[in-house]
């Protein structure tokens, strides 16, 4: 036999003594199938560009992977750091995107304008005291937030607040 050998980690055999002390061994085993020959840097390259540009795809389809989705920009000047939801955007449900958003990577859905979102408290017992946009009265009003499901309508200042929806020129922060 000619050709390459790949390894497989293998168990000891099941009998009482062997459990108690459980040995692992290599098994060398001849490949199923021929392997290839080695492929240089550029072979290398035409398997990991596609891979790197496709790997955020979250569904299949390739209008959706080429498709810009921005985040919306904001300049918000924070007292402190928040907990990130998400670090990519396949960690958010529903197609939403993670987003660098008032504090913190959050999961926003870039089609609906976070300032006008209502008030939500949400379910939990916490008593932190937040800060959400009301868009009929377009100022920032101060609330309770309970610490779990509420939604992107919540900032941790008055200043957050503003930056992000006051400064607003049109009905969207869209844009």
């Amino acid at each position: 036999m000619c050709g390459s050998w790949s390894v497989r980690l293998g168990q000891g055999s099941q009998s009482s003594e062997a459990r108690a002390s459980e040995q692992e061994f290599l098994v060398l085993v001849s490949p199923a199938r021929p392997v290839p020959p080695e492929m240089g840097f550029s072979g290398l390259l035409l398997i990991l560009v596609p891979l790197i540009v496709l790997g955020g795809v979250q569904e299949p389809g390739l209008v959706e992977a080429f498709i810009v989705k921005k985040c919306p920009s904001n300049r918000a000047r924070c007292e402190m750091k928040e907990r990130d939801q998400c670090t990519k955007h396949r960690q958010c449900p529903n197609k939403m995107n993670c987003c660098k958003f008032a504090c913190g990577k959050k999961c926003l859905n870039i089609k609906q304008d976070v300032c006008s979102l209502p008030k939500k408290t949400g379910p939990c017992l916490a008593y932190l005291p937040r800060w959400w946009y009301d868009k009929e009265k377009k100022v920032c009003s101060r609330f309770i937030y309970g610490g779990c499901q509420g939604n992107n309508n919540n900032f941790q200042s008055e200043n957050v607040c503003k930056d992000i929806c006051s400064q607003k020129k049109t009905s969207s922060w869209l844009g």
